[in-house]
């Protein structure tokens, strides 16, 4: 929601979301964060478009139960 709740976008698979198994979000500005059991998905534009990072790319396990954001 962009309007404090009074609408919600759906993101799922047609979005471009490899799973619908979230066990966390981060929301920074236009950055979304969602920690799943088989990696990390980002987005950089609001949902537009998404990004995920597996153990292939890099990540040391598989598994994102948090994310948190340093500033």
């Amino acid at each position: 929601s962009t309007d404090g709740g009074k609408t919600w976008s759906v993101y799922d698979k047609t979005s471009g979301l490899d799973t619908l198994e979230i066990d966390s979000i981060l929301v920074d500005n236009l950055n979304i964060y969602l920690g799943t059991p088989y990696g990390l998905i980002n987005s950089v534009n609001a949902g537009e478009t998404w990004k995920t990072y597996k153990k292939q790319h890099g990540m040391t396990s598989g598994k994102v139960l948090k994310v948190l954001i340093r500033k």
